[in-house]
């Protein structure tokens, strides 16, 4: 994609982002990535305007962390971009949930944020990735057999509706959450 200018010359958020070395552009992995990173910096004043834009919408330890002191089991919580689909909170899935958020009180220079489409077979990046100081993954995709390319790091892992009833709508005991 194009990136487009603002009005005082600062790039949009499509090249917000810094990819910290050239090793995907060295790789013929998969179009997205064929685009070159050389001359892109970081933008601050537009850093501190996209935050400021999502945080007028969204409460993170509100609406994307999921903690045991606001929650019982028991408790059914609906999910934030589909109100009408809830969860019924178990026994088994309460415990395994953290006291406090991992991003409480907390800022990040650094930090990736890993989907789980594929697109990073044969990169290579997986120690790019765990370099980063925070490191964001979504719906508990595999790592073990990818590390090479995905890295190994987590910090924090979204899921889907239908990937937390997958993962833990059949645990029945501490024996099988360890598994």
């Amino acid at each position: 994609r194009r990136s487009s200018e603002l009005g005082d010359g600062e790039t949009s958020p499509t090249r917000l982002m810094v990819n910290s070395s050239n090793k995907v552009n060295r790789k013929d992995v998969r179009p997205i990535f064929k685009h070159s990173v050389e001359g892109w910096k970081s933008n601050l004043s537009l850093v501190i305007k996209i935050r400021k834009d999502i945080l007028r919408f969204l409460d993170a330890e509100r609406d994307i962390s999921v903690v045991k002191s606001s929650l019982k089991p028991g408790d059914i919580i609906h999910y934030v971009l589909d109100r009408r689909r809830t969860l019924n909170i178990s026994r088994n899935l309460h415990s395994l949930l953290p006291e406090v958020s991992p991003m409480k009180n907390k800022r990040f220079n650094a930090c990736a944020v890993v989907g789980n489409s594929g697109i990073l077979l044969g990169s290579g990046c997986g120690k790019e990735i765990d370099s980063h100081e925070f490191v964001i993954r979504c719906n508990l995709a595999p790592l073990v057999e990818y590390t090479d390319d995905v890295g190994s790091k987590s910090d924090f892992v979204t899921m889907n509706p239908s990937v937390v009833q997958r993962a833990f709508g059949s645990l029945q005991n501490e024996t099988d959450r360890e598994n």
